[in-house]
């Protein structure tokens, strides 16, 4: 007889509120926010709790994955529901599912898809204050400004108006299978051959929203494409300006890196649809 019920859990995070998903010591994450609440609904401790994805600090989450293993004698139907059940905990659409034990969050993901919010046209001092407001710096005693609304709070606001067309343009550069050295925080020995499948650029409720999917990113490579992108939207550069960028296959070729707050972690494909919403 098994020992444990193995569970997936897709859980969603508002990313400002935590110091990315793995648990640090005296700090807030996600991890360690979604193991409280598994435990609270459990009643008892959850062991091999793993994640699928490890966002960074500041970048959110719609459906990143986890597994984790829980007593027999548990009932994972009773701590499914009781998981839900939203609890002012920086987590929201939290759920669970029983699983063979062959599944694992670092190998149930075939792919993943990112999203990035920018607000354009906003004036350069409204920037500066959300920049401050945002980053906890203290800004002058007194600033008279209105504090970050919800789409604030989650996109890049920047001064130029972008054009997405420019920045569809460029995109196409970068879809498809290629070296993305150039887009890379520091590679180390990771290979950086990595797969595009689709890359789309439109205006969706006064911000230009960029959509990004693939079988696997290396570190901050998602926020650094969003930063050549928005410096050609804004007329800096042509758009086959990311085809020489990426041909370059050096970091020193490519522009500035976008901030963490407007990134979000769409989803995980998974092989299998285990939630039955797909």
């Amino acid at each position: 007889m098994p020992r444990h019920h193995r569970v997936l859990i897709r859980f969603g995070y508002d990313g400002s509120r935590f110091y990315g998903v793995p648990p640090q010591p005296g700090l807030p994450t996600a991890g360690a926010a979604l193991r409280a609440r598994l435990e609270h609904a459990a009643g008892t401790r959850a062991r091999a709790l793993a994640w699928a994805s490890r966002t960074d600090r500041g970048v959110h989450a719609r459906g990143n994955l986890a597994t984790a293993a829980l007593p027999w004698d548990v009932d994972p139907v009773r701590v499914a529901a009781r998981v839900a059940v939203p609890r002012g905990d920086g987590l929201f659409d939290v759920a669970l599912r029983p699983v063979p034990e062959a599944v694992h969050a670092r190998n149930v993901g075939v792919g993943k898809w990112y999203r990035f919010l920018v607000q354009d046209g906003v004036p350069s001092d409204r920037v500066q204050f959300l920049a401050r407001t945002l980053g906890r710096q203290r800004g002058p005693a007194g600033e008279p400004q209105r504090v970050p609304d919800a789409v604030e709070r989650r996109s890049w606001p920047v001064t130029p108006r972008l054009e997405p067309h420019r920045m569809q343009s460029a995109a196409c550069h970068l879809v498809g299978t290629h070296d993305f050295s150039s887009f890379a925080a520091r590679l180390g020995a990771q290979d950086p051959v990595r797969t595009v499948s689709a890359l789309q650029v439109g205006r969706v409720s006064g911000c230009v929203q960029v959509d990004v999917r693939g079988a696997g990113f290396l570190r901050y490579m998602v926020r650094n494409i969003v930063g050549l992108l928005v410096e050609i939207g804004a007329g800096l550069h042509p758009p086959d300006h990311a085809r020489v960028v990426r041909e370059a296959r050096s970091r020193e070729a490519a522009g500035l890196m976008a901030p963490a707050r407007g990134l979000s972690l769409r989803r995980i494909d998974t092989a299998r649809d285990w939630f039955g919403d797909r």
